[in-house]
């Protein structure tokens, strides 16, 4: 401070202990959402068959109230009544004996909206919550014939779901995470075939030919979940 007189000095003194002080009461309020309370997580597993899932949670939306959202896939072999008829020749189970039909195989879609609350960690390093809430899905069934040819039946359905997970903390962020639940959907709607050559049908409740349909796919109604995967928290 060479060059400055007496009263400057002091003024000058005086504003590098105010200004600090000053900012710091200046700084932003915290703005209502939070990063840190994002999770997105990746599960692997059974889910009516081999089955991926990816979630996302938002916590303390409201105390240990949180939101879920989920997305999740499965496949497996299968997927119709072997005892069924479709008109053709015979059951499913004697085509497949006489080799007209190759492979049957069923996927699904799983969409979730629900809510979550926190348990926090009972048990150090272990946070556990519960979880429940809407459930969508799309469930597509194909019996493929002898040369290639197939026929795809498809359907829709709304349910509700709960579940539990448990998450081991490996670090601040990452955690390994497991996750049991069980999701109950309709069997009562519509189903739409369409075979290779994009011939389509819909099959209604009520309708005739629906209740042999209905009976030959076999359609999601409760799905037991058992999934293990990773969590990151932001």
């Amino acid at each position: 401070m060479y060059g400055l007189n007496p009263p400057l000095k002091t003024l000058f003194a005086l504003l590098c202990l105010t200004l600090p002080a000053a900012s710091a009461q200046a700084a932003p309020a915290a703005l209502p959402f939070s990063y840190t309370n994002f999770q997105l997580g990746l599960l692997g597993g059974y889910a009516d068959g081999r089955s991926v899932q990816v979630f996302a949670n938002y916590n303390n939306l409201a105390g240990p109230l949180g939101l879920r959202l989920s997305v999740g896939r499965s496949s497996k072999e299968g997927g119709f009544d072997e005892d069924a008829d479709l008109g053709l020749l015979g059951t499913l189970r004697e085509q497949r004996k006489s080799g007209l039909i190759s492979s049957e195989r069923a996927s699904a879609l799983f969409f979730g909206l629900g809510a979550t609350y926190d348990l926090g960690q009972q048990i150090p390093g272990l946070e556990t919550s519960f979880y429940g809430g809407l459930r969508y899905g799309r469930f597509n069934s194909r019996l493929t014939y002898k040369g290639g040819q197939y026929t795809d039946y498809s359907s829709s359905a709304l349910g509700v779901g709960l579940g539990s997970q448990a998450a081991y903390l490996l670090t601040n962020s990452l955690s390994v995470v497991g996750d049991v639940g069980v999701d109950q959907y309709s069997r009562s709607g519509p189903i739409v075939s369409r075979d290779d050559r994009n011939n389509t049908d819909t099959f209604k409740p009520g309708e005739g030919g629906y209740d042999t349909i209905n009976k030959a796919v076999k359609r999601p109604g409760t799905v037991l979940k058992v999934m293990l995967g990773v969590r990151y928290s932001f």
